[in-house]
C-alpha cells in the first residue's frame, strides 16, 4: 500500500485484470496489423503489456502506439493512443517482452469508459480496501453531511484519499450540488475520523447512485493526525483481510 501511494496513479495488478484483453500496433498507420498483448499492470495513466518476442520487435522506446483493450462481455474496445516508455525481456519468459505505455490523451480515452472499465483504469493515487468480504460489525460506517442532507451509509470501498458508496438516487444528486462536504468515518472501537471532502464523480444504477468522494488535503497537526490514523486503519484492515 505505501508503494502505491508514492505512484502518481495507483496500478490494478495482473491477477485483477482478468476479463480484459489488448491488441497493439503502431499508431502511424492506425493500429493496422494489430499484435495480441497479455494485460499485466493497468491505471488511469498507462499499461503494461506482455507479448511474444517475434511480435515486438518494431516497438520502440519513445514510439506511438494505439492499444485497443477489449473487456468480456462488450463489443466496441477501448481505444487508447500511448509511448512506449518502457521495453524490456520478460524476468520469466525468454520468449516474451514486457512493454511499459504512457497514454498520450488520457482525457479522451477517460471519455470512453464506462463504470465497468474504471476498475481497471483507477484515477486514485493509492489502493482501495473493499468491504464486501467482511461482516456487518465489521464494515466502517459513514455519515454524510452537506447544506440541507445529512444520512449514514455503508461504504463500498476506502483508500487514503477517499472512499465510494452508495446512496439513493434523490440524494445523490442533492449531494452533487452541494459546495462541501463533511464526512464522518466510525469503525469499532476507533473514535470517529473527520474529513472535509469534495464529490468527484457519480453514477446512477437504477434507483441508487454511486458516489467517489476525494478527501480534501489539509495541513497542520490535526489533519496530519488523521491521516495516520486512517493509515493505520487500512492497514490493520488489510492483515484481517490476509490472515484469517
Amino acid at each position: 500500500m505505501v508503494n502505491q501511494g508514492r505512484r502518481r496513479h495507483y496500478r490494478v495488478q495482473t491477477g485483477d485484470t482478468r476479463g480484459l484483453s489488448a491488441q497493439i500496433g503502431a499508431r502511424t498507420d492506425g493500429g493496422k496489423g494489430q499484435r495480441s498483448a497479455e494485460v499485466l499492470n493497468t491505471s488511469a495513466g498507462g499499461v503494461g503489456l506482455e507479448l511474444a518476442e517475434s511480435a515486438s520487435r518494431w516497438l520502440n522506446v519513445d514510439g506511438e502506439v494505439l492499444v485497443d483493450f477489449k473487456r468480456r462481455g462488450r463489443e466496441r474496445p477501448y481505444q487508447a493512443a500511448a509511448r512506449v516508455v518502457r521495453l524490456e525481456p520478460s524476468p520469466v519468459k525468454p520468449d516474451r517482452v514486457r512493454v511499459g505505455l504512457s497514454f498520450i490523451e488520457p482525457r479522451r480515452f477517460h471519455a470512453q469508459l464506462d463504470s465497468e472499465a474504471w476498475r481497471f483504469f483507477n484515477r486514485r493515487r493509492a489502493e482501495r480496501f473493499g468491504f464486501e468480504e467482511l461482516e456487518e460489525a465489521q464494515a466502517p460506517s459513514l455519515a454524510l453531511v452537506a447544506p440541507g442532507v445529512s444520512l449514514r451509509c455503508r461504504i463500498d470501498n476506502l483508500s487514503l484519499h477517499g472512499l465510494s458508496c452508495s446512496v439513493r438516487a434523490a440524494l445523490g444528486a442533492e449531494l452533487s450540488a452541494a459546495p462541501s462536504l463533511r464526512v464522518e468515518l466510525r469503525l469499532p472501537d476507533i473514535d470517529p475520523l473527520r474529513f472535509e471532502a469534495n464529490l468527484c464523480h457519480l453514477t446512477p444504477f437504477g434507483i441508487s447512485s454511486r458516489i467517489g468522494l476525494a478527501f480534501v488535503e489539509g495541513r497542520g497537526a490535526a489533519h496530519a493526525g488523521r491521516v495516520s490514523a486512517l493509515a493505520r486503519i487500512l492497514v490493520n484492515l488489510e492483515r484481517k483481510a490476509v490472515i484469517p
